[in-house]
């Protein structure tokens, strides 16, 4: 997440906006294959929109993949994102040049010119070196080219210069998943929570470390609190079905699997592990029905027949 500046007169603060549209959809896949429960990710589309979510006709009939597959768990990334924003006062002109390069940098990260927004952050590292938001937003670069080693130390000077600095400890948290860390990635996450106690994105990257870890009961709970937070926060439900099936309670899987398509009937992921589920209780028809919808959603789930 890029810290923004923008222009006010005569005022310096900050203020935090939502912004839903940037939101990142990770989801984990449970396959039921022979009594056999296995975690996988579906797909990790960074950056997308909900709207890429949406149905599409012609619907294919689902075949379950021919082997299980897994990879990597990742967190759900999805709502209630935050943007922090820095008001620069026109009169500033030390402000504005920064604010130039910062949106220099966020327009050419947008555009996928990680070089190109390097270069800009750097600049802003050079006109202010001790304002922690030029280092804050080089390290969200290199997380976004996966050098998680170079974008720890830029999230430590950030949080150095700054130390409730919110969005660091949580780029810092998505480095340290990235070096296979995840304990350490946890405290950086709790950190973050305890700044801002109702971060449902963040709440959501803990209860997948809790997975992890296999501190499923702790996962279950955060869960629980994020859905407190946001009724329809359906990736939460979808989770914490997730965290059931890791439990290997199917009923109170298909719940929450069921829950989150109710909070968003076009999110195909709950579709496709509620399907396995009923597969595994022997209802081959409402298996066959919720792939079906699944595919009608996301066309891409077709690859995973081959």
């Amino acid at each position: 997440m890029i810290f923004d500046l923008i222009t006010k007169p005569s005022i310096m603060k900050s203020q935090e906006n939502n912004n839903n549209n940037n939101s990142s959809n990770t989801g984990k896949l449970l396959l039921i294959v022979g009594g056999l429960f296995v975690v996988f990710i579906l797909f990790n589309m960074v950056g997308s929109k909900e709207s890429d979510l949406k149905g599409r006709s012609g619907a294919r009939v689902v075949k379950q993949p021919a082997k299980p597959q897994k990879t990597s768990n990742k967190a759900v990334e999805a709502m209630a994102d935050k943007k922090n924003v820095k008001v620069i006062d026109p009169n500033d002109a030390k402000g504005m040049e920064q604010k130039k390069w910062n949106d220099k940098g966020s327009a050419a990260l947008n555009a996928g010119d990680h070089n190109a927004a390097l270069a800009a952050f750097e600049k802003m590292i050079a006109l202010v070196p001790d304002d922690p938001i030029g280092y804050h937003n080089k390290g969200v670069v290199f997380n976004k080219l996966k050098n998680y080693d170079k974008a720890v130390p830029l999230f430590d000077k950030a949080l150095s210069l700054d130390e409730a600095y919110e969005d660091a400890y949580f780029g810092k948290g998505k480095s340290l998943e990235g070096l296979k860390k995840p304990k350490e990635a946890l405290a950086a996450y709790q950190e973050v929570l305890k700044l801002d106690p109702e971060s449902k994105k963040t709440m959501l990257r803990v209860g997948n470390i809790y997975d992890k870890l296999n501190q499923h009961d702790k996962a279950i709970n955060i869960y629980r609190e994020a859905i407190a937070l946001d009724k329809d926060y359906y990736v939460a439900y979808y989770n914490l079905g997730n965290a059931y099936l890791d439990l290997k309670k199917i009923d109170s899987a298909m719940k929450y699997y069921r829950k989150s398509i109710a909070a968003n009937p076009e999110y195909a992921n709950p579709h496709v592990n509620l399907a396995h589920c009923l597969r595994a209780k022997g209802d081959s028809a409402g298996a066959q029905s919720h792939f079906k919808r699944a595919l009608e959603l996301n066309p891409e789930l077709a690859k995973l027949q081959k």
